[in-house]
């Protein structure tokens, strides 16, 4: 039986990405020649042991390797000592140069360190980390969206409470905008990750350092306690606090954490039918979090944690 949801879905993808401009051999996942593979995997290796990346910050990595690695392929460069400038080039104006600057900056800065990794191992002569583009990028260039508290409203109004991924939905969107955790920390919070009798939540790992503890107003507090007595899918597979609801015909034990895509959809879902616009959804939750704070009289070192 096909799952026309999901069909939809990939259609969607398939359309954004034709549209985008992306070549058609970018549509799909890279698929890297066999021969990169033993130096794309110590690579990874190199990037998690000795410089401490996170699992999220090398599926970026991975990604963008793997697309420049079968460039290469692409254009008969098979072996690390026929790497040239021109192969650099012809990635950056067929695929980063697709992409909006920010982006494009990020693809260049993956692509910069693993050209120097290639010149540290030896394995091209030529450093072509510096020869690499670059995407000028101005601090406050654009200024941070965020939600007013009638449009806070408008978008709370905007979830079907009748339904259980409802209510998860409507108690993620009051605790991000209460707590203004990032939506990675939000998705890993766990049933321990609660201090229930101060109100407090801890993040174990944050991005600026090993974690910090957020206390829960009361009124998000009220809200999560509902949905975790009487809306989290009872049997879940593990002690997490957030799961993507079960299709019919799949019992509640096999439902998976909810994921950072899969929350961004959610949040994007509702802004458009509130009527509202937010750029990255999730983190414009965490900038209204922040405008919230300083409208209170916070310091701005009280906002980067």
């Amino acid at each position: 039986m096909i799952h026309f949801k999901h069909a939809s879905t990939r259609l969607s993808r398939r359309l954004f990405r034709r549209r985008r401009g992306v070549p058609r051999y970018f549509r799909r996942p890279p698929r890297r020649p066999g021969v990169f593979e033993p130096v794309f995997q110590a690579y990874l290796a190199f990037l998690s042991r000795a410089q401490g990346l996170a699992e999220v910050t090398l599926q970026y990595h991975r990604l963008h390797v793997s697309a420049f690695l079968e460039h290469l392929g692409l254009q008969g460069c098979l072996r690390w000592n026929e790497l040239a400038p021109v192969h650099v080039d012809r990635f950056t104006r067929d695929y980063a140069g697709k992409f909006c600057r920010r982006y494009r900056a990020t693809i260049l800065y993956t692509l910069r360190r693993f050209l120097r990794y290639l010149h540290f191992r030896g394995l091209n002569e030529r450093p072509l980390d510096s020869l690499t583009l670059t995407v000028r990028l101005f601090q406050h260039e654009r200024l941070p969206r965020f939600l007013r508290p009638d449009e806070v409203r408008r978008l709370l109004g905007a979830i079907d409470r009748s339904v259980d991924s409802g209510r998860r939905d409507y108690c993620a969107v009051t605790l991000l905008v209460a707590t203004g955790l990032r939506a990675g920390e939000f998705v890993r919070l766990m049933l321990d990750d609660i201090d229930w009798r101060e109100r407090l939540l801890h993040v174990r790992r944050s991005k600026t350092g090993p974690g910090r503890t957020v206390p829960i107003p009361s009124g998000a507090f009220a809200i999560l306690v509902d949905y975790v007595r009487n809306h989290r899918p009872r049997g879940a597979p593990s002690r997490h606090l957030f799961f993507s609801y079960p299709y019919s015909g799949k019992v509640a034990s096999s439902c998976p954490a909810l994921t950072r895509g899969r929350l961004a959809c959610r949040m994007r879902k509702y802004l458009r039918k509130a009527g509202l616009k937010l750029g990255a959804s999730c983190h414009g939750l965490r900038h209204t979090f922040a405008q919230h704070m300083v409208e209170q009289g916070a310091g701005y070192p009280a906002l980067q944690a």
